[in-house]
């Protein structure tokens, strides 16, 4: 969570500058990526990795990114998985994001639709 929140363009651009990040670790990857616009207009981006490391290994990244809806904080949860049980995984990512509160701000509310 940090200050000031990211706005147009360079929010839509920080996802090509973690994956900037991943190459330079030595991972190669392949990514599913959706964007998810509220009903009060905030965007979210949500990313899976599906990652090798330099040894090749294989490993998952799950991350989502975006401007709280009040527009003050810009949030990002990052998991990393390399073991068994990728469905509890999954599991504790969506519950992990979608409970975190800034204050009394729910940072992504999935019931709620544009």
């Amino acid at each position: 969570v940090r200050r000031p929140f990211i706005d147009g363009e360079k929010l839509e651009r920080f996802g090509t500058e973690a994956e900037r990040g991943l190459r330079a670790q030595g991972y190669s990857y392949r990514r599913n990526s959706k964007s998810v616009i509220q009903r009060a207009g905030t965007k979210y981006f949500f990313t899976e990795y599906y990652m090798k490391d330099s040894l090749g290994k294989d490993v998952k990244l799950y991350n989502i990114y975006g401007n709280s809806p009040s527009g003050i904080h810009f949030v990002e949860f990052t998991l990393f998985h390399d073991g068994p049980k990728e469905d509890l995984v999954k599991i504790i990512f969506s519950l992990m994001s979608t409970s975190f509160y800034i204050g009394n701000e729910r940072f992504f509310n999935p019931y709620l639709t544009p």
